[in-house]
Parts: structure tokens; C-alpha cells; sequence
């Protein structure tokens, strides 16, 4: 297991209704309260996950010296590392260290109906909207 002890059994503590649950629901609000779960966790997990990305960028690129003038710079070695974290090509890793680091460049906040429940896909048209 990688990274800190303990963090995969505490991501799957949650508890979400079984399948044969939402088969057997007699109201479709049940289901649909499901979805809207989901998704609220869904938003929540993908907020920490650009909180520790805007945390690796930060700590790697803020103190580059004369590395900053390197053909392969800073970022583009956090891109590597977050690229391979997540799975991704080079350039999605890019994007997201972009929009991690959006809400901090501007200084503003995006206020929500409650936590978690900003889409990635909003996160992603307001940063680029905003400058980063």
C-alpha cells in the first residue's frame, strides 16, 4: 500500500446503499439520494486529491533556483511524478496541477451549496476561465 498508513481502509469506510438495496427501493428519491451521494463523494475525493497535487507542485516548483532554467524544469518533474500517481499522460498531469493550483493563485474562494459538491468539470471551466 502506498501512502500514509491506513488511508485506503478509511477511503472505503463509507458506507453506500448495495445494488439489491436500490433495486428494492420502492421510491426513485431513494435512488436518486444515491446518485447525489455518490457524487458528493466523488467531488469531495477529487478536492483532496487536487489539494495533495497543489501540495507536491508547491513544495517542488516554489524553490527552483537555477533549475528554473532547465530544459526539463520543475514542473514538468512534478508532472512526471503526478502523472505517474494517477495514471495519466504527462499533459493531464499538467492540467491537473493547473487547476490545483487555481483557487490558491487567485486568491478567491468558489462558494457551494456544501462541501464537496463543486463538479470536477466546473473546477476545471473556472480555473481556465480565471487565469490559471
Amino acid at each position: 500500500m502506498s501512502g500514509p498508513a491506513g488511508m485506503i481502509e478509511i477511503m472505503f469506510e463509507v458506507e453506500l446503499s448495495g445494488l439489491e438495496a436500490l433495486r428494492g427501493a420502492d421510491d426513485a428519491a431513494v435512488v436518486v439520494a444515491a446518485i447525489e451521494e455518490c457524487n458528493r463523494l466523488e467531488a469531495a475525493a477529487g478536492a483532496r486529491r487536487l489539494a495533495a497535487i497543489a501540495e507536491l507542485t508547491s513544495r517542488r516548483c516554489d524553490k527552483q533556483g537555477k533549475r528554473a532554467e532547465w530544459a526539463c524544469d520543475g514542473w514538468d518533474a512534478v508532472a512526471a511524478e503526478v502523472a505517474c500517481a494517477l495514471g495519466v499522460r504527462h499533459n493531464k498531469a499538467s492540467s491537473q496541477m493547473s487547476l490545483a493550483l487555481a483557487p490558491a493563485a487567485q486568491g478567491g474562494r468558489v462558494v457551494c451549496r456544501g462541501p464537496g459538491e463543486l463538479s470536477g468539470h466546473l473546477g476545471d471551466r473556472l480555473a481556465h476561465r480565471f487565469g490559471r
